[in-house]
């Protein structure tokens, strides 16, 4: 699936509140703005065995009750030039209120945050706040 330059905002879901990724989703130049999910990804889920290119957009003020309040992911992903902005988890064991990555021991990240890249992490939960400065805390810590 292909989303360009359109605002996707107001949404609640289980997972995703505002894009439920299974398979390819391409994003480009769009905004994810006040999307809710109870579980993971308040404004993007992104599931095993999926591919996410996110290219010039803004993830501004989602929520998700666990992990990933802005984006969950966790499969490797391509991510330029975007911004996560007021995004929040409310769960008390919940992490990455702007972007939860969570891989597998054998996958490797190679994800662009604006100009910071995360590569070959397969062991880290990586918190990104609004200020996209990233610390690093191991799963189930």
């Amino acid at each position: 699936m292909k989303v360009r330059r359109s605002p996707v905002g107001d949404n609640t879901g289980e997972d995703g509140g505002g894009a439920h990724n299974d398979g390819v989703l391409e994003i480009e130049e769009s905004t994810f703005a006040r999307d809710f999910a109870a579980d993971e990804g308040g404004g993007i889920e992104s599931n095993p065995s999926s591919s996410l290119y996110l290219r010039d957009s803004l993830i501004e003020g989602n929520t998700a009750g666990d992990n990933g309040g802005g984006l969950d992911l966790t499969e490797p992903a391509s991510i330029v030039g975007t911004r996560t902005i007021d995004n929040a988890v409310t769960g008390g064991e919940a992490t990455g209120g702007g972007v939860n990555v969570d891989l597998d021991s054998d996958e490797a990240a190679v994800t662009s945050l604006n100009t910071l890249w995360i590569a070959y992490c397969p062991i880290f939960v990586f918190s990104c706040d609004s200020m996209c400065s990233l610390s690093p805390r191991r799963s189930g810590a």
